[in-house]
């Protein structure tokens, strides 16, 4: 049976702003979003008459519940095949986390699908599948490092001068999204990101910027469900990060280092503070490779 194993990696946000609440729900956003080397591994088999998803990770959904399925079935639906998907997910990336770890999964699925049947669609048409699914599956049909505007489809592709060293740190709990963007009062931030001076940093490699510009107007809203987000970004300061802010909707938090030992000196720190889940890892410049 044709099958294809691929590594789906997570992203964590070098800035969000939330622009406005459109009127079918969405929120217009400017963010700048960054692959990460943490990933998820999905095994995809055309098998049987039906799609079915299996995935190993404690209260993560299988079958219908999980967004792949969704993603399975569009494609399918889009070259009118009726043939069966079996996915099997060992997850990693911790789940509603704020690392889009079920939107790189639905992307996985999406081009891994693709290359099974000889890559019959584009890239283009891939995003406009993805778009359909979540507001982040756009981004991680590619990944790397990208600007994402709109509700997150309008997508420009950047290029980093070099890796850069993160600790990825989770606390106890998890953090549903769009509770999250509902409960945002946009006449009431406490700041907003500067995406062009972040952008440029990110391009030019200048961390000293990178760390003034970036920032997420969500953890305003996220710190009242879960307050151990602030302390965690303080601790990372303490532990030398150059800057600390929250991915996503959180309550991840993460901060950016001058190397790699320094990273792992600080995730050495933190894993003993009482968190869920710690890391240290570097930027990746795609966000799904086959293996």
């Amino acid at each position: 049976m044709p099958s294809i194993t691929l590594q789906a990696r997570a992203k964590i946000n070098w800035t969000l702003d939330v622009l406005c609440r459109r009127q079918d729900g969405y929120h217009e956003v400017d963010m700048l979003m960054q692959s990460i080397d943490l990933f998820d591994t999905l095994t995809i088999t055309l098998s049987g008459k039906k799609v079915d998803v299996i995935c190993e990770y404690p209260f993560a959904p299988n079958g219908d519940a999980n967004i792949a399925c969704k993603s399975a079935e569009l494609f399918l639906d889009k070259i009118s095949s009726k043939d069966g998907v079996h996915v099997h997910i060992k997850k990693r990336i911790p789940v509603a986390a704020g690392l889009a770890g079920g939107s790189t999964d639905a992307a996985g699925v999406l081009v891994g699908l693709n290359n099974l049947y000889g890559n019959p669609l584009s890239v283009d048409q891939l995003k406009k599948l993805a778009v359909l699914i979540g507001a982040d599956v756009p981004f991680c049909i590619e990944g790397g490092l990208q600007r994402a505007k709109g509700i997150g489809e309008k997508l420009e592709k950047l290029e980093l001068k070099k890796p850069l060293h993160i600790v990825l740190v989770k606390p106890e709990g998890q953090v549903l999204t769009g509770n999250i963007y509902n409960s945002l009062d946009l006449d009431n931030l406490e700041f907003r990101p500067n995406n062009d001076r972040a952008q440029k940093a990110l391009v030019e490699g200048d961390l000293p910027s990178l760390a003034m510009s970036m920032g997420n107007v969500l953890r305003g809203a996220t710190r009242k469900s879960c307050k151990e987000v602030d302390a965690l970004c303080d601790m990372m300061l303490h532990k030398g990060a150059w800057g600390a802010n929250m991915t996503g909707s959180g309550p991840t938090v993460y901060g950016l280092f001058e190397n790699f030992e320094d990273s792992l000196s600080a995730m050495r720190a933190l894993r003993h503070n009482g968190v869920e889940w710690c890391c240290a890892l570097s930027t990746a410049n795609e966000c799904t490779t086959i293996i």
